[in-house]
């Protein structure tokens, strides 16, 4: 039976965050990104698939319009020990949905 798992809401730093941490062994699959934005102004976020780096971010520099927000379907598989990290403002809220495969 699959395992839905829910990641956050979590407010962004101003820095680079870990979200989840794939332990020993296991694997997920990142189905799902949800920021909301309800600040008076557009803000931009960053998400990568272990440490910060153009060849491995699955969003970079992504605008979040003033008082709205943007719903992102994915299918990144993380392994063994991999991370997904963001980097956002304060301002941001991100949640995302992990699906643990049979």
């Amino acid at each position: 039976m699959e395992v839905l798992e829910r990641i956050g809401p979590i407010a962004g730093t101003g820095a680079a965050a870990i979200l989840y941490t794939a332990g020993a062994g296991e694997r997920r699959l990142l189905e799902w990104v949800h920021v909301a934005n309800t600040t008076g102004s557009d803000q931009t976020f960053i998400l990568s698939i272990g440490a910060d780096a153009a060849g491995v971010r699955l969003a970079s520099g992504v605008t979040v319009p003033t008082g709205s927000f943007l719903s992102i379907p994915l299918a990144a598989v993380i392994f063994d020990g991999e991370t997904i990290q963001w980097n956002g403002p304060t301002t941001l809220t991100l949640t995302a949905m992990l699906r643990k495969p049979d």
